[in-house]
């Protein structure tokens, strides 16, 4: 015989009356769930995971807690979330037992209830959307602080991050420039990749002859910009300040 038994209010299982008995740990991971195309959060998303019994919905705020038993999720090593909302494709995701460190504050608290290191961000697409549903994991916003604001704050920090992505392509379409403004904070496309300075401008070298940042256009081109990551890393630690370093390939 099966009953369901609810845990904290947000975690459902289904045990028989045999295996009831307290559960010394429970294991949170929490996040938001999102339109992949507006970046606004979506509320009543439904995340489970049927074969363990857990479950929950996202918020209001796209907002969501899982709670699932502290021996199961120790006992796997990865657990298998389906989240579905109506008129979007469905998503899904992994999630593996990578918990916060215990500090001097929490330590107490981590014996009884243990929380995911970082925060999952499920990106829902559409149906008529030509986009797939994806998802993301991202570092809190604020370490060791467990509360609905953190992880908004964390998704407001990941929908900043996507946008000037976004930016980035419309003003790289077309032309060969290395170096951009984005809300004021500069950004540059390399051959490889694209890099983001917001804590100032940068130093910059081209074949370590330093140069303006007025100047990199007019002597570099995308297709030519290779970054010598260790020679940026090196001279960041001289100068106290972000310096990219431009190997250019002729």
């Amino acid at each position: 015989m099966k009953i369901h038994l609810v845990l904290v209010a947000l975690l459902t299982t289904s045990i028989s009356f045999s295996e009831m008995r307290p559960i010394d740990k429970v294991y949170i991971v929490e996040g938001v769930v999102a339109d992949r195309e507006t970046l606004k959060c979506i509320p009543s998303a439904f995340l489970y995971n049927d074969s363990l019994g857990v479950m929950t919905t996202s918020d209001e705020k796209g907002y969501f807690k899982l709670v699932v038993p502290g021996e199961i999720i120790e006992k796997r090593k990865i657990i298998y979330l389906d989240i579905v909302k109506t008129g979007y494709k469905r998503n899904g995701s992994g999630f593996s037992f990578n918990p916060s460190k215990a500090d001097t504050i929490h330590t107490a608290a981590f014996a009884k209830v243990m929380w995911n290191y970082d925060v999952k961000i499920f990106w829902m697409a559409k149906n008529e959307s030509l986009l797939s549903s994806t998802n993301g994991a991202y570092a809190r916003t604020n370490e060791g602080v467990y509360n609905t604001n953190t992880i908004l704050q964390t998704f407001n920090k990941a929908v900043t991050s996507e946008l000037r992505g976004r930016k980035m392509e419309q003003l790289k379409r077309g032309n060969e420039k290395v170096f951009f403004l984005i809300n004021g904070k500069a950004a540059m496309a390399t051959a490889s990749s694209d890099v983001y300075f917001d804590n100032g401008d940068p130093i910059v070298f081209i074949n370590n002859k330093r140069v303006k940042l007025t100047e990199i256009n007019n002597q570099l081109k995308r297709s030519q910009a290779n970054v010598d990551w260790s020679k940026s890393d090196a001279f960041s630690k001289q100068y106290r300040k972000d310096v990219i370093t431009f190997v250019v390939n002729n």
